[in-house]
């Protein structure tokens, strides 16, 4: 059930009238709950984050700020309204299908795809959200492993040493941007193209987000110089792709970890 105040935010339900259609949208991985509204000024989607609010890797203030970036830029849906504290956000419904694996077979819609990263990595970071610390992340997960899962707790400590030695490879020299942090093909709507669910955006090296997309779409391998130079990074990047591919692996184990955990 829809808190009465939330629901009071979206645009034809003010003077308490239920929405005309509701249902929940796939998904959230259990650490979110996603919704459909429609009324009879619009259609809407409520995002609203399940306890705990805070969690390794994706703060609710962050995702916010970065999300609300996007938006002014054309990139994600516009925020309407949303939680002072981050837990919930009140967004446009987007038309437009979802893009799927097959697309990234396609050199018309990878050019496409980086041309828009292009774009949101040269916008300005929002103040006061601060850059992405992978040690820290690596490091609170450790300890939410080794308090609820002990016999994973040998796996954290060398994921948190490998991680360390990656991060400094990565060094600290790279430029800082707004990166979306999740570049699953189900995060990407549309043509053009617009990227939902910011919930582990980062202010990061532009390469952090390619680094996503070839870890979880490792057939885009043979296209790294033509993705690199539609995110205008050019071939002098390819270095720093390197490092950060070996760091959003490590990252990635982490995660798989914590979905576990989550899913109980």
């Amino acid at each position: 059930m829809i808190d009465p105040a939330v629901l009071a935010c979206v645009p034809g339900c003010e003077d308490g009238r239920p929405p005309l259609a509701q249902r929940p949208l796939p998904g959230g991985r259990g650490c979110n709950d996603i919704r459909y509204l429609a009324t009879d000024a619009g259609r809407f989607v409520l995002r609203t984050r399940l306890a705990p609010l805070h969690r390794p890797g994706a703060d609710p203030l962050r995702e916010l700020a970065c999300h609300r970036a996007a938006a002014a830029a054309d990139l994600a849906p516009p925020v309407l309204a949303a939680a002072p504290d981050g837990a919930w956000i009140l967004m446009e419904w987007l038309d437009g299908r979802l893009w799927c694996e097959t697309d990234l077979e396609d050199t018309a819609a990878i050019d496409h795809l980086g041309h828009r990263l292009a774009r949101l990595h040269g916008l300005a970071v929002p103040v006061g959200v601060a850059a992405f610390d992978p040690q820290a992340y690596a490091l609170a997960q450790q300890s939410r492993i080794e308090d609820q899962w002990p016999r994973r707790a040998e796996e954290a400590a060398r994921l948190v040493e490998l991680l360390q030695r990656a991060a400094a490879e990565v060094g600290s020299g790279a430029p800082a941007a707004i990166c979306h942090g999740d570049l699953q093909m189900s995060n990407c709507i549309g043509d053009p193209l617009r990227f939902v669910d910011w919930e582990y955006a980062q202010i990061a090296d532009p390469a952090y987000d390619l680094a996503c997309l070839l870890t979880y779409y490792p057939q885009l391998e043979p296209h790294v110089p033509r993705l690199l130079d539609a995110a205008g990074l050019g071939p002098g990047a390819r270095a720093r792709l390197a490092a950060q591919r070996h760091l959003f692996s490590l990252l990635n184990r982490f995660w798989a970890l914590a979905h576990l955990l989550d899913a109980g």
